[in-house]
């Protein structure tokens, strides 16, 4: 198995010549955090581990979705409804009741209030008893909903069109109108009105140099590109066969298929956001941006979430875009 930790520039070769991914285009993995503070977190068994999974664009396009358009509520719930090959959280938004904080006094209050107005007398949570799960459910969507993302977002596939806060000092990761490699873009600024894009968000890799400002073990996921044709390492790693074998090997039937130039990674974990991208820059990662973090983040595949299963109830509401 391919190790993001241990292979540097022969990350992607690896990847290349694994059957799994010759025959379906996506490769999950993952390695063992490297810092002490990743690797002591207490909780939840992933947390100090370092999920990845490596995309050929070619083979499954990207694109933006919102929970809404499933009519779900539930951000977990709706990101297993897709059915989707590679399924993340992406933008950083804006809770309803004005932060996390601010939403859960309210939830709280509100439930004081209704436990008064029915003479319950006691905690809110002992009140919650006597309250039905759709009220309670009402009144935490009332705060706890993320009713503006921090950034614009669009998305021809779902409809989307979020364009409430701009945010042109930070970064977007966007697809273009065609399925390739090519079509793939990372930059600085708002995002722009193309087929599939997030932004506001931050950079964790520009052009192969660490684009972090501070070192921070947070909960976090990253999206990279890994362009093929001008990287030397990667020659010097094996590159050339390796897409030789990969092209001859994967599954595409197209009579002029083209050409695989580059792969898309994604890569979440609690590790140091800091050593995340001297990973990824050692693998020859070119670009890569970092999405919401801690709570929020959720990733995996199918009906599978490697994390995100176990999202507060705050985020489940709070989160509503992805990849």
């Amino acid at each position: 198995m391919p190790s993001l930790v241990n292979d540097g520039p022969h990350f992607f070769p690896n990847v290349l010549m694994d059957p799994v991914f010759q025959r379906d285009g996506v490769l999950f993995g993952h390695d063992h955090g490297q810092s002490p503070a990743a690797q002591t977190r207490k909780g939840d068994n992933k947390e100090g581990d370092i999920q990845w999974a490596v995309v050929d664009p070619r083979r499954h396009i990207m694109y933006i979705w919102d929970k809404d358009v499933h009519r779900q509520d539930d951000f977990p719930l709706a990101a297993k409804s897709l059915g989707a090959s590679v399924v993340t959280n992406a933008s950083f938004n804006e809770y309803k009741g004005g932060s996390k904080t601010w939403g859960t006094i309210k939830v709280g209050l509100s439930l004081i209030g209704y436990s008064f107005s029915h003479a319950y007398i006691g905690s809110p949570y002992a009140a919650s008893k006597h309250i039905k799960d759709s009220e309670i459910r009402e009144i935490e969507r009332k705060y706890w909903t993320g009713s503006k993302a921090q950034g614009h977002i669009f998305g021809s596939h779902e409809g989307i069109s979020e364009t409430k806060i701009d945010r042109p000092a930070l970064h977007y990761f966007g697809r273009r109108t065609g399925r390739l490699f090519s079509d793939y873009e990372i930059a600085q600024g708002e995002a722009p009105q193309i087929e599939e894009v997030i932004g506001g968000l931050f950079r964790n890799v520009a052009n192969y140099i660490d684009a972090e400002a501070s070192a921070q073990t947070i909960g976090h996921g990253v999206w990279g590109l890994a362009p093929f044709g001008i990287d030397a390492d990667l020659g010097d790693a094996g590159l050339g066969p390796a897409v030789e074998t990969y092209e001859a090997n994967d599954t595409i039937t197209e009579p002029n298929k083209p050409h695989c130039i580059g792969l898309v990674i994604a890569v979440f974990s609690w590790e140091d956001v800091k050593q995340i991208a001297t990973l990824l820059i050692a693998a020859r990662v070119k670009d890569a941006v970092r999405v919401d973090g801690n709570d929020s983040i959720l990733f995996g595949h199918h009906q599978t979430l490697l994390y995100g299963d176990d999202m507060g109830d705050a985020k489940r509401f709070y989160n509503r875009w992805g990849y």
